[in-house]
């Protein structure tokens, strides 16, 4: 079982005891069935007042950016798993609605808020998906990227400022 599928039920049956959440859809490799090790778990929840703090017991760090009408939770939960939570009033057609599941009581916790760490932590969590898969390559280029973000922390850190 991939660490993804292992954190399914936990996160749903969170996100399911929100009073406005209406139905939870999951997408993905998890859906196909082409999990591995390093899949990441992408849920959409439909809800017009959902919000990722919800989970803060089981979220470790993340940020929501919009994406087209219906914001984008990308984060890493308790488990190490790399979460995309979508949350709006409809979802697209390669998502597939998820039945009831049972959740433990959520843990005390907190998002940690968007920062150049966190972001460094979340990019590198998705770059180890290509060198665990093989592509090499592309791990290059993600490579390049966790460059860039430990460029930016050190102009941040030697001139007390954002870069």
């Amino acid at each position: 079982m991939s660490t993804a599928r292992a954190s399914l039920a936990r996160l749903v049956g969170a996100i399911q005891l929100g009073p406005n959440v209406r139905s939870v859809h999951l997408g993905g490799s998890v859906l196909s069935g082409m999990d591995d090790e390093v899949s990441d778990l992408d849920l959409w929840v439909i809800s017009d007042t959902w919000s990722p703090e919800s989970l803060a017991g089981l979220l470790i760090a993340g940020q929501t950016v919009a994406i087209g009408d219906a914001p984008l939770f990308h984060g890493i939960d308790n488990q190490g798993v790399i979460v995309d939570i979508r949350y709006g009033p409809k979802v697209p057609d390669e998502y597939a609605p998820l039945g009831p599941m049972e959740a433990d009581p959520l843990p005390a916790g907190r998002i940690e808020p968007e920062s150049l760490i966190t972001n460094f932590w979340i990019a590198s969590y998705k770059h180890r998906k290509p060198l665990w898969r093989g592509l090499d390559a592309m791990a290059v280029l993600g490579l390049h990227f966790d460059r860039v973000a430990l460029l930016g922390a050190w102009v941040e850190h030697d001139t007390g400022g954002a870069p």
